[in-house]
């Protein structure tokens, strides 16, 4: 419900805030004592201080919840929503918090801000995205041990911005019902008492035109819009021991161990059952590039508060990431795929592949000015479509080889002949140069809506002469819908 503010006070709501906010009001638990909050506004070149006095009596976090909720609606003014609804939420009004569907499979927090009942008796809701965070505010008699300026401010936030594919079992959808254009999006620290932070992107850099099929960016002053908030740290460490390179994404990988040293304090991780591992996300990394879930969990030791795990029996190439086994290096970052602070992010704009886009990931009480831009080349991961199987090899007598290619969805870890709807049945395949040679590829056969592949003795003999070699590497990949390739399978065959 809105914050019950009396009549005749100016809601914050209607302020165009300065730096810092003093907040005065009768506090009931404290005999009705005056009691000031403060509140320093996390967006702004002004260091002006203003004291605004709220004629109301309540309690420290009654009050302190509604001075949340009116400053939310400031900071989240540029994601509106236009909805037509049934008579029958004309009760609604302006300043109420609703969840809408933005798709199948998603929800957003927004609050009205204008109600109107139009013809046909439909009422017509104009909304504004609501988010829904901690910003800061103290209470006077808490000076001496908390300062909103320094103590929260200097807490860094870590920001990993993850162009993978779908951890879903469904496409992720935008407003219009079409898959989006994101990216996951997972916020931690180094430091205890991490209060959360706000991620901005900078509209500007998702903004582009088109001349003579060429795509290029806007260009002016950074845009920077609130698109996701949390205080829920997930989980970031850094690979210390490989597990085994040659491994299968087919069967559990029983032999290896992996060793992960995290830097976010209070990473705690058990080892799960079978029926654990093969139903939920619990124990799963994105190490490097591949998605590896971990079944059995051993603490190796705890300094300063940091742990480090070795993990084993591993579930290896998971959503489609098995060409990534065997790519990861000493070192390499590890981030839990943890649903509940996991956040996804639409970009809104099929056109960005290829092109960096913008962020900042800002901790509550600090000031976006004062944080450095992270730049992401989106890739559209999750528009690739995963590396084919190769089926039914068979080399005659002559010398010409032929081979079936088996598409795969995008999501859900299925393999199917008919593949991700959006997904036509066209391939490429790559025949690679003998020993690294240059060019890399001698040859590319081209498939339109079939799934067989013939490399004849003859063609074979072009590109490497004779006597036929006796075998060949390729790598095949899927096109998507808009022509593009997708993750290879590579083989010797």
């Amino acid at each position: 419900e809105p914050p019950a503010w009396p009549a005749e006070v100016v809601t914050l709501e209607d302020l165009a805030l300065p730096k810092s906010l003093r907040i005065t009001y009768q506090d009931i638990d404290r005999g009705l004592n005056p009691t000031t909050s403060i509140f320093t506004r996390e967006v702004t070149e002004s260091t002006t201080i203003v004291e605004f006095a709220v004629q109301a009596v309540d309690s420290a976090e009654a009050m302190r919840n509604s001075v949340l909720n009116g400053i939310s609606v400031l900071m989240s003014s540029k994601r509106t929503f236009k909805l037509s609804v049934p008579l029958k939420y004309v009760v609604l009004e302006p300043g109420d918090v609703i969840t809408i569907p933005v798709s199948e499979t998603r929800t957003a927090k927004v609050r009205i801000s204008q109600a109107t009942l139009g013809a046909n008796n439909i009422v017509e809701l104009e909304c504004a995205l609501f988010i829904d965070t901690s910003l800061g505010i103290v209470h006077t008699d808490q000076f001496d041990e908390f300062d909103t300026d320094t103590a929260i401010g200097a807490t860094a936030t870590d920001l990993h911005l993850l162009d993978i594919p779908y951890l879903t079992d469904e496409a992720e959808k935008n407003a219009d019902d079409e898959e989006d254009d994101g990216i996951y999006i997972a916020m931690s620290s180094r430091d205890t008492g991490w209060p959360g932070a706000n991620l901005y992107l900078d509209r500007l850099t998702t903004t582009t035109e088109e001349a003579f099929g060429v795509v290029t960016q806007i260009s002016g002053a950074p845009d920077w819009e609130l698109v996701a908030s949390t205080s829920i740290p997930v989980a970031i460490g850094s690979l210390v021991l490989l597990p085994d390179g040659q491994a299968s994404a087919l069967v559990q990988d029983v032999a290896s161990e992996m060793v992960i040293s995290f830097q976010t304090p209070g990473a705690d991780f058990v080892t799960i059952s079978d029926a654990v591992a093969l139903s939920t996300q619990d124990n799963v990394f994105l190490v490097g590039t591949e998605l590896i879930q971990a079944q059995t969990v051993s603490l190796l030791n705890t300094v300063d508060g940091l742990k480090t795990y070795q993990f084993t029996d591993l579930w290896r190439g998971l959503q489609g990431t098995e060409w990534a086994i065997g790519t990861l290096a000493a070192g390499d970052t590890a981030v839990h795929m943890d649903p509940a602070g996991l956040q996804r992010v639409d970009l809104e704009n099929d056109a960005l592949i290829g092109l960096g886009v913008g962020f900042r990931a800002v901790t509550i009480g600090s000031d976006l000015t004062a944080v450095a831009t992270t730049i992401l080349t989106y890739d559209a991961a999750s528009r690739k479509p995963w590396a084919p199987s190769i089926e039914d090899v068979i080399r005659d007598e002559a010398g010409n080889l032929t081979f079936t290619l088996m598409q795969r969805n995008r999501y859900g870890s299925l393999w199917t002949p008919t593949g991700f709807e959006s997904d036509p049945q066209d391939f490429e395949v790559d025949i690679l140069a003998i020993g690294g040679g240059s060019p890399d590829v001698v040859r590319t056969i081209v498939l339109t809506d079939t799934t067989a592949v013939s490399y004849t003795a003859a063609q074979q003999a072009t590109d490497f002469g004779s006597p036929l070699v006796a075998s060949v590497t390729i790598k095949a990949f899927q096109l998507n819908s808009a022509g593009r390739r997708g993750f290879a399978r590579e083989v010797t065959l």
